[in-house]
């Protein structure tokens, strides 16, 4: 997980020199001899990220990426007071762990220095040049290069970035910036209690005090570069001030913002040093423009390795925050079949999602059920750049992770990929120890609604799946919820660009990336058996399903459905929206199992006065009678219909006395159903 921007070397005949550059979370970084990235406030990112998280992998990026303020003598747990000035104090304090440089400098990850003096751009009003990216471009435009950084800092004692002229912003001077430039944030009593204490501390610092707060010229951001004895000084001055402030500045009351009081009045009393040694020394000194880079987003390239050593079954799901207590049930159903004697490796994709939400995820964890979250952001932001991803009714983007696997998951031969609205019945170690070949990119099982609507409507058949899609057999169309993807052969053939390419051609494909899919891979499937993604809403659709699908398929699609190991509530109908659906008890079996029962029961209570009604005309039906056969039979209604619509087919394709059974029972359902519907309506 690594994103290093490379430059040349230093000379080692040249001074030593090293620029700290503050980063609290993943960015792009500028990385050479002189340029070292710092984590500031490592301390508290250690001691506060929950495992699973994506605190933990921006966590495990900052470890491998870059030093911390955390070692030896440091006050890294001070960074949400004093913000990048932990990595001062711990370069102050751990000096010999930089290679005891000749000059020590601070930049932040998105603010640099300009070190190419031919650079003709005007700063903007604030004192920066924006920046969109940080790139080779950028690097070469702002000489941010070991050897240009060093043929400029060696002519000087101190190198800062260029004052900010105040009355260009409306603040006239510097006190009156602190005073007003954010009020609500900046308490001018602090800084007040601030300037007090440099008096009182350092009495030959007034003059300088009165001549930098009454100034129209100020020096913000804490960037510099300065040689090594000048360092020393400056450290020696400012922290025995922050310290002396701690102890008289009440921030008991103030939020997170005003919280960083001492980081941001530290900044003032930089520009107040600055101030007072160019007045009493003879100082060689150079301010340089300043940059400013608006996308700091890294390109980061996960390295996700199995979560076990052994026996390890790889599966991934997508979500969002609307479906992450749905999440959880599904892999509730998961751990309910689990094995012992193997371990599941489960990967959660999302785009954005609160950690106090992952957490209640990975608290499901068992000793061999591992939960992990792993961000997309940044594969979504460089692969949606022009609209790419195109979504339509309930589907949504985190549908279209499942393209990313191959390069997501590079330590990996093959893993099984499941939607988070179904439910499993049946351990999946089953499913995923089936074997692909070369030959095969995925298995999966048939669409069997798609090949009952391609036989239903011929023209919508010929012209969608044959025509656009480019689809030759609709009765090899297979369903996208449950895929074993065979990662090994799919990172040999680049099958992650020929998604991405067909999805730009196509554009608007009606199954989303279910249609890239069944494109991508058409002839290279394993179709596996059907039980392992029953779609359940096909009756729940459509009244004629058994008269529109093949022959073949229905049968198939029945005998599956009778005996499912994974149930696939796909379609807008769901079954935490109405309990009473086909198939629905299976899902509420494990609802029941998981933290967000009661939170799902609260966020699809519908109170309504149609739904009241509805219940009192119920309730008092129920009150009125006394047969408990038919209160069993409404609770059966649902069931009922289901084996109504079978008894009624295979009473017509069945012969002798099977036949007979099945009309027999076709008659005695009918007339449940009938009593049922009566007695709803108050009959």
């Amino acid at each position: 997980m690594k994103d290093k921007i490379n430059s040349s070397t230093t000379n080692p005949n040249e001074p030593n020199i090293k620029i700290l550059v503050a980063c609290h979370t993943p960015c792009s970084l500028i990385q050479n001899d002189i340029l070292t990235p710092i984590h500031v406030g490592r301390a508290l990112a250690v001691n506060n990220t929950c495992k699973g998280t994506s605190l933990e992998v921006n966590l495990n990026w900052m470890l491998s990426n870059t030093i911390g303020d955390n070692t030896g003598d440091n006050i890294s747990e001070k960074n949400r007071n004093i913000n990048e000035l932990t990595a001062l104090y711990w370069a102050w304090k751990n000096y010999d762990n930089l290679g005891n440089p000749d000059y020590i400098g601070l930049m932040h990850y998105r603010r640099h220095l300009c070190f190419n003096l031919e650079n003709q751009e005007v700063p903007n009003r604030v004192g920066i040049i924006p920046s969109k990216k940080i790139d080779d471009e950028y690097i070469e435009k702002y000489g941010l290069t070991a050897e240009k950084i060093t043929e400029i800092v060696k002519n000087y004692d101190i190198v800062v970035a260029e004052k900010c002229d105040l009355e260009k912003i409306g603040t006239g001077n510097c006190y009156n910036h602190y005073l007003t430039v954010n009020p609500n944030i900046n308490h001018i009593k602090d800084y007040d209690t601030v300037i007090n204490i440099v008096n009182k501390m350092y009495p030959e610092y007034q003059e300088s005090v009165k001549i930098y707060n009454s100034s129209r010229y100020a020096y913000f951001t804490n960037i510099f570069i300065m040689k090594k004895e000048l360092f020393d000084e400056y450290a020696s001055w400012i922290f025995p001030i922050l310290f002396e402030a701690e102890k008289q500045i009440d921030l008991t009351d103030y939020n997170v913002a005003e919280a960083r009081a001492l980081g941001y009045i530290s900044e003032w009393l930089f520009g107040i040093w600055y101030t007072h040694l160019l007045r009493t020394k003879d100082i060689n000194s150079l301010e340089l423009k300043r940059t400013f880079v608006e996308d700091t987003s890294p390109k980061i390239t996960y390295d996700l390795k199995p979560q076990f050593n052994e026996k390890n079954i790889a599966v991934c799901l997508s979500t969002d925050i609307n479906y992450i207590s749905y999440l959880g049930v599904t892999i509730q159903s998961i751990i309910a079949n689990a094995s012992p004697d193997y371990h599941y490796d489960i990967n959660i994709l999302y785009e954005t999602l609160p950690v106090a939400m992952q957490k209640k995820i990975t608290d499901l964890s068992t000793k061999n059920v591992s939960i992990r979250f792993v961000c997309m952001q940044n594969f979504l932001q460089e692969k949606n750049k022009n609209g790419l991803f195109y979504t339509r009714s309930h589907f949504s983007l985190a549908t279209y992770f499942r393209f990313f696997l191959p390069v997501l998951m590079q330590n990996y031969d093959k893993v099984l990929y499941i939607d988070c609205d179904l439910v499993v019945n049946k351990d999946i170690k089953e499913l995923y120890e089936t074997p692909l070949d070369e030959q095969y990119l995925l298995g999966a099982v048939k669409d069997f609604e798609v090949i009952r609507l391609a036989t239903k409507d011929k023209n919508w058949s010929q012209s969608y799946l044959n025509h656009f899609l480019g689809i030759s057999n609709v009765h090899n169309y297979f369903q996208a919820g449950v895929l074993l993807l065979n990662l090994k052969q799919m990172k040999v053939e680049g099958t992650i660009k020929k998604l991405f390419e067909t999805l730009e051609r196509i554009k608007t494909p009606r199954f989303v990336d279910q249609d890239i899919f069944n494109i991508v891979c058409e002839g290279r499937v394993l179709y596996l058996d059907p039980r392992w993604n029953v779609e359940y809403h096909i009756p729940i659709w459509n009244a004629d399903w058994m008269q529109t699908m093949p022959a073949n398929e229905l049968y198939e699609y029945i005998d599956s459905r009778n005996n499912p190991y994974i149930i696939h509530y796909a379609g807008s109908k769901k079954p935490w929206h109405n309990a009473a659906l086909e198939m629905a008890d299976y899902w509420w079996k494990y609802a029941r199992q998981t933290p967000f029962y009661e939170e799902i029961l609260y966020k699809n209570l519908k109170i309504g006065s149609t739904v009241q009604n509805i219940t009192q005309q119920i309730t008092q039906q129920i009150t009125k009678t006394a047969d408990n056969d038919l209160i069993k039979e409404v609770a059966s209604y649902s069931k009922n219909r289901f084996d109504y619509y079978r008894s009624k087919l295979l009473s017509k394709v069945t012969i002798g006395k099977l036949r007979k059974h099945y009309k027999n029972k076709k008659k005695k359902l009918k007339t449940k159903i009938k009593k049922v519907k009566q007695f709803l309506k108050g009959k």
